[in-house]
């Protein structure tokens, strides 16, 4: 996006006509598929929302955080979100689009080959690919204003699956080099 916010929309689709009940939401930095990653690279999300319903994500504008020894985003689980010297490759930044922070993440290619990975999980295992936040209709679209600084061959990718009953009813994604 060359260091601006942009809002990118993609669709939702459905595998059955049945209203899901949960969802889960990820954001991926890296480009997975091919084990590429640079500490240098990263993404910013911020303000994601649905079309078609006035649902929306728990934090989804990234406005309220944990304090640890890292803060963390509420209600949402990070892979590994440290590097070995203590700083976090999850951080709340002010480089906003809109209200006070935004979530970055930031490639790790000292204790893992992939980059940083977010999904959001309200209930259920943190550690689990499984429903993480209940949904009451049937969103059309997940909208999002995300800035990328990537390095060459790197990729983002945003998922999202839809569930009833813990059956998988829809879902999208996003990939972008």
């Amino acid at each position: 996006s060359g260091g601006n916010f942009i809002i990118h929309t993609f669709p939702v689709n459905y595998q059955t006509p049945d209203t899901p009940d949960t969802l889960i939401i990820g954001f991926v930095n890296t480009n997975t598929f091919q084990n590429i990653t640079d500490p240098n690279s990263y993404l910013v999300v911020d303000k994601i929302s649905f079309s078609g319903t006035a649902q929306t994500a728990p934090n989804a504008d990234f406005e309220n955080w944990s304090i640890h020894t890292i803060e963390k985003a509420r209600y949402w689980n990070v892979n590994d979100g440290e590097f070995p010297n203590g700083n976090s490759k999850f951080n709340k930044t002010t480089d906003s689009y809109s209200g006070e922070f935004a979530f970055e993440f930031q490639n790790d290619t000292i204790i893992s080959i992939f980059g940083g990975a977010a999904d959001c999980a309200l209930m259920g295992d943190p550690n689990s690919e499984a429903p993480s936040f209940p949904v009451y209709s049937r969103p059309t679209s997940l909208n999002g204003y995300y800035k990328y600084f990537p390095d060459p061959g790197d990729t983002f990718s945003i998922y999202i699956n839809f569930y009833k009953n813990g059956n998988q009813v829809g879902g999208g994604n996003f990939f972008c080099d």
